[in-house]
């Protein structure tokens, strides 16, 4: 049973409002995060997600500052707030921007009973590790398959005939 389905439901006309349903906060400054959230931000709607930079200068946030999280916390780990005020941090927070994306199966590998065991400790040793994965350019290598889901997703007919041209 998916212990999250209640935060991750397709909302009605009557729901969508102002608010987007996941607020992720990212540190732009950061170049493998701000990658990743501009690919994401181009393939989910506006009124679903929104991303907020953490690292600007002179960042505040009233709901952050409500639950006690400061810039620099915010930039250690991701953060993320669902439009019911649920906070998400580090490996649950990818996972809700995978699934607001529409990619299950990359969520499941963040958020799977399964998985957590090697998730959780992942997540964290990829936030340690950000320097080597850029300077080997493993980060590259995975934000571009990332890149490439969400634009056949976008785009299934172009994605097709793409493929069929290189063959």
């Amino acid at each position: 049973m998916d212990r999250t389905r209640t935060t991750r439901s397709v909302p009605t006309d009557a729901t969508l409002t102002e608010t987007p349903r996941l607020t992720v906060y990212i540190d732009r400054s950061c170049s493998i995060c701000r990658r990743e959230s501009d690919a994401l931000a181009n393939a989910i709607p506006s009124e679903q997600l929104e991303f907020i930079d953490c690292a600007a200068p002179g960042f505040a946030d009233a709901a952050a500052g409500r639950a006690g999280l400061s810039a620099a916390t915010l930039q250690g780990v991701l953060h993320a707030r669902d439009a019911n005020g649920r906070w998400l941090r580090g490996a649950d927070a990818v996972a809700a921007m995978y699934r607001m994306a529409g990619l299950q199966r990359l969520a499941a590998l963040f958020d799977s009973p399964w998985l957590r065991w090697l998730s959780v400790p992942g997540y964290w040793l990829f936030v340690r590790s950000r320097g080597f994965l850029k300077a080997t350019g493993l980060a590259s290598v995975y934000l571009a398959a990332v890149e490439r889901i969400l634009q056949s997703r976008a785009n299934p007919k172009q994605q097709n005939d793409s493929d069929q041209a290189a063959t």
